[in-house]
């Protein structure tokens, strides 16, 4: 009907309409979302609302902890915590002395932290820095979110407070709850006052205090008072603390329930922990059954493996096709510490922010940082953190050497920080440490490496501070004869220790050394330190640990040995962490303490022994309580011993409760 000319007029004013239309539907969908919002942060408080609102901030905390950033790893994506979680061991150690005993014994009584949390109300949680504390608090929010929690019996509410955010000396029991209320209002429900008042008041909260250890020490002692006075004043509510041990001073011994410590990760927990790198595993050509393999002959780096964040390090490394676990500790952070320290800043779509400093200046100022540290451990609140004042004056000493101008110390440290994860901010920024203890040692091993005789003052002045340093230095030193000379002297297991890692000694000075500790088994007979340096030494492959490993099965199996020494010998021999080792203990057996202790090392061992119808044997695979150990029970239903098929079914049951056991059995 209308002219072809005027067409696009028609189309014009048809596109205009659409346009208009699109807009004002946005708009009318903003402002109706915004009066939504304005509604809800009023009402939430209420009753009428509360429902609604805990089922936004239960869906905010699943949203907010589904992910874990990666320390040391910038580049890659978080892992899920469904994907990386592993459920954390704790050990008991209200009875300090009992838990000795156990631990001598080869074993320790520890169970499952979230099998703690349903059986106490109150729960105190130490551990070394790396070892899952605040993953553990943030699985909980997590799981609570995902109503993974309601079986406990008063199905409380859960709510994580970081306290670093309570570092201030004018905190008090109205600004406490005020930090528990900005909590549930970071995940989505605002104005929670009456539900936390309600809460606190009919004891229905679980409140996840994360890192006591965090809070500045100025404030510390201030805010323990507060924290303390406000759980016994609301005495029925659940409360997890963390805090580091070598900063905890039991300050919340009357309050918690139980004190628990997280224990290393067992081989079990590690191959639970390494599925979530499985995939980048196979496309490099590599499996989990490699790494573990190739760690059971590393017992050195095996022991930094069941540290979760050194294994976070370990695995990332090693899902580099042409990167090959090394057999020291000192050979492993050199190489780890080199990738780090040239990471570069992701931007997205492959694109990465260049670096302003050299790896070797950075090494530099984290060497520099490190001997400060050592050097004045016994003055600082937990031997290892730095006032971010005191951290900035170290680093600008150190720029003028590296042609650097003082005033990039911010800098130089920010990039540290944010991109290698080698030296980390804590307390919200105000303290610095180095991420574990290890690693200080080892760049303050680096910093000295041709200074063997600095190093040798700094340990005879402070031997405790020292010990480790002077074992990494020397698997550093192309010749540590002097070195180890000087610290037998002054510290002779210290010196047999070094024996473990040194590259080069003197052979006559090395079996003197070895020679001395072996008269001494005869004197002071069951001794810890000194079976763990025997283990030290055996697990390493050259000609002195094979030495020392044939002393050892010798005293095993000399008919003619005193008890104690044979005892002696098998608890050595359980700490090389060697295969070889574990069939030796199968062979001797006369105590199953160590047997226990090798733990998956010794199931295909174990075995042969149980299908014989060796009782022994069969409590032993139950006592090491791993899944490999469950499913080697398994077959022995169907043995052809009688008392051994009950046998088996009674410690399958007794297993079963054990969700990872559980979960494997399934499988």
């Amino acid at each position: 009907q209308f002219q072809p000319t005027v067409g696009w007029l028609v189309g014009f004013l048809s596109l205009s309409v659409l346009a208009y239309v699109t807009v004002l539907k946005k708009w009318l969908e903003a402002r109706f979302q915004a009066l939504n919002n304005w509604v809800y942060s009023k009402l939430s408080g209420t009753r009428l609302f509360r429902d609604v609102a805990l089922r936004k901030y239960r869906a905010a905390l699943v949203q907010n902890y589904d992910q874990l950033p990666m320390p040391f790893i910038k580049q890659r994506a978080p892992l899920k915590m469904s994907e990386v979680y592993v459920p954390l061991k704790v050990a008991d150690i209200r009875e300090a002395d009992e838990l000795a005993a156990s631990t001598k014994a080869g074993r320790t009584d520890s169970t499952d932290a979230l099998n703690a949390i349903s059986n106490h109300r109150r729960l105190m949680v130490i551990g070394e820095p790396g070892s899952g504390k605040t993953v553990l608090l943030k699985y909980l929010a997590w799981a609570y979110g995902l109503g993974k929690l309601d079986a406990l019996s008063d199905r409380p509410t859960v709510v994580l407070v970081e306290l670093y955010r309570l570092s201030k000396p004018a905190l008090d029991e109205a600004k406490l709850v005020k930090a528990l209320m900005d909590a549930f209002d970071r995940n989505q429900f605002p104005n929670a006052k009456n539900l936390v008042q309600q809460g606190l008041d009919s004891g229905n909260l679980m409140l996840l205090l994360d890192g006591l250890d965090e809070v500045n020490s100025e404030v510390r002692s201030h805010v323990v008072g507060i924290i303390r006075d406000f759980l016994k004043k609301h005495s029925q509510c659940r409360v997890v603390i963390t805090c580091r041990t070598a900063v905890y001073e039991d300050e919340f011994s009357d309050i918690a329930d139980r004190k628990l410590e997280v224990v290393e990760f067992t081989d079990q927990q590690i191959r639970r922990f390494l599925k979530a790198w499985e995939p980048e595993m196979l496309q490099a050509r590599k499996s989990i059954n490699q790494m573990m393999a190739a760690l059971r002959e590393r017992p050195l780096i095996m022991k930094l493996a069941r540290n979760p964040l050194l294994l976070t390090l370990i695995a990332y490394l090693y899902t580099e096709p042409a990167f090959v676990l090394p057999r020291s500790r000192a050979e492993f952070y050199e190489k780890s510490t080199a990738i780090l320290l040239e990471q570069r800043e992701y931007k997205g779509d492959d694109d990465y922010k260049h670096n302003r400093y050299e790896p070797n200046e950075k090494r530099r100022v984290l060497q520099h940082l490190a001997i400060y540290t050592q050097d004045h451990s016994a003055e600082l609140q937990d031997r290892r953190s730095l006032k971010s004042e005191v951290v900035r004056d170290l680093v600008k000493q150190v720029l003028p050497s590296l042609d650097i101008p003082e005033q990039e110390a911010r800098a130089i440290l920010d990039e540290i920080a944010d991109r290698s994860g080698l030296f980390m901010k804590i307390d919200g920024g105000e303290r610095y440490l180095f991420p574990h203890l290890t690693v200080q040692e080892y760049f303050a091993a680096t910093a000295l490496q041709d200074q063997g005789a600095e190093l040798i003052r700094r340990f005879a002045t402070d031997p405790k501070a020292w010990r480790e340093v002077v074992k990494l230095w020397c698997s550093l030193a192309s010749d540590s004869t002097a070195l180890v000379k000087a610290v037998y002297e002054k510290d002779p297991i210290t010196g047999f220790e070094c024996l473990a890692e040194a590259r080069q000694v003197d052979q006559d000075l090395a079996n003197q050394i070895i020679d001395r500790f072996k008269e001494e088994i005869d004197v002071i007979q069951i001794d810890d330190q000194l079976a763990s340096a025997f283990g030290s030494v055996a697990a390493n492959k050259r000609l002195r640990g094979q030495s020392v490993f044939a002393f050892l099965q010798e005293i095993l199996f000399d008919s003619q040995a005193p008890h104690f020494r044979q005892a002696f010998a098998a608890d050595a021999l359980s700490r090389t962490n060697l295969p070889e080792a574990a069939a030796e203990l199968v062979n001797w057996y006369g105590d199953n303490g160590p047997i226990v202790r090798m733990g998956d090392l010794a199931i295909p061992h174990l075995v042969p022994l149980a299908q014989q119808g060796f009782y022994q044997a069969i409590d032993d695979l139950y006592n090491i309580k791993t899944p490999d150990a469950a499913l080697a029970l398994v077959p022995l239903l169907w043995n052809e011993h009688p008392a051994m098929m009950g046998r088996a079914a009674w410690y399958l049951g007794g297993l079963l409760p054990q969700a990872d056991i559980e979960d494997t059995l399934r499988d």
